[in-house]
């Protein structure tokens, strides 16, 4: 995961400044066992991608963990956002916490944690230009991972370094090298 430092200098997703303490978290994982499912056919054909988009108490290759109660408590958070499919994912990363529906490539339509800790999901490529280049790529064999994009703290425990539950899960991204292992849905 990298940690890009806002403090005090975040933009909204109205493209506002707003007020902030707490640094952007960006959480890259593969996504592992990735399914690829095609459903419909001709112009009403939607391609979703299906795995694990994180892993809970578990150190990642940045160092990090995070907690199943932090994880859990934010996939629960933003059950609604889903529900109204509202909860859309860039390729790449942006540089700020920002969802820009013009660099949207994916839409999260189900996310939940397994007894495991994993932290599976289930995403529709969208139509989109970024969309396409997603499709694109999967159709090319390309593997391609997922991050998280949040806000929050750290704290430095002894060899490892610990998310806190002030942590707001964002969103998720589709990258090409995630931190988490396995993450390639």
């Amino acid at each position: 995961m990298e940690e890009i430092d806002r403090k005090n200098s975040k933009v909204s997703n109205t493209g506002k400044q707003r007020e902030t303490n707490m640094p952007l978290l960006v959480e890259y994982r593969l996504l592992d066992k990735l399914k690829v499912i095609n459903e419909g056919t001709g112009p009403n054909k939607k391609l979703k991608v299906k795995g694990k988009f994180q892993k809970c108490d578990e150190q990642n290759n940045n160092g990090r963990t995070y907690p199943r109660k932090v994880l859990e408590s934010q996939v629960n958070e933003i059950q609604d956002k889903i529900k109204d499919r509202a909860l859309v994912g860039a390729l790449d990363h942006p540089p700020n916490d920002a969802i820009h529906l013009s660099q949207a490539s994916h839409l999260i339509t189900k996310l939940w944690v397994e007894p495991n800790g994993d932290v599976m999901g289930e995403a529709e490529i969208l139509s989109t230009p970024s969309g396409k280049i997603v499709e694109a790529l999967l159709n090319d064999g390309v593997k391609i991972g997922i991050s998280s994009r949040g806000l929050g703290t750290i704290s430095e425990l002894k060899n490892a370094k610990v998310v806190n539950e002030d942590f707001k899960l964002i969103t998720f991204d589709l990258v090409s090298d995630p931190s988490t292992k396995g993450a390639f849905p």
